[in-house]
């Protein structure tokens, strides 16, 4: 039996804010680790991590809200799930549009394994942040069931499934 899915618009804008700024970070972090050093550093690890809020910030609107409100909807909120959803556009927009100028087999495929690993992470942190949480103070990434209260599983137990479904199991 499926539940009715309440989608809660604070905590989606949460996680997808969470998404734009973790996925700048790790990009301002990568650049930073592998550049060489020098003057200007700083100054394009920055650029690396404005550029990148940008490029999340459309992927999130265009590819991580669709998907996750189509994911919501058939009730697949494991963490794999949105692993899955967050790693495919990157070796699709690498292959697609080449946009980092350099056409090699093997620089492609570091590119978009960056970019999937990195879209992956940023998936996982939007569907942690994105979910309700149910009568026992969990987030609802399954379909787990939640004791209402102790005293009432004397007489009949009550438990609170997923998104609010109220099931009574009779002894």
């Amino acid at each position: 039996m499926r539940g009715v899915m309440k989608l809660d618009i604070k905590r989606i804008t949460v996680g997808s804010v969470l998404t734009i700024l973790s996925i700048s970070l790790l990009s301002m972090a990568f650049f930073w680790f592998f550049t060489e050093g020098g003057d200007l550093t700083l100054f394009f690890a920055n650029a690396a991590g404005v550029a990148s809020s940008i490029v999340a910030l459309a992927f999130v609107l265009f590819w991580g809200l669709p998907i996750h409100l189509v994911l919501a909807k058939y009730q697949k909120t494991a963490f794999w799930w949105y692993t899955i959803a967050g790693f495919l556009p990157g070796p699709l927009f690498i292959f697609a549009l080449k946009p980092f100028g350099s056409d090699a087999p093997k620089n492609l495929i570091i590119q978009s394994s960056y970019c999937g690993v990195v879209g992956a992470i940023g998936a996982v942190l939007c569907c942690q942040k994105s979910f309700i949480t149910n009568a026992c103070g969990r987030t609802n990434h399954s379909l787990r069931l939640c004791m209402i209260s102790p005293k009432e599983t004397l007489a009949g137990a009550t438990w609170e499934a997923t998104y609010g479904q109220k099931l009574t199991f009779k002894r």
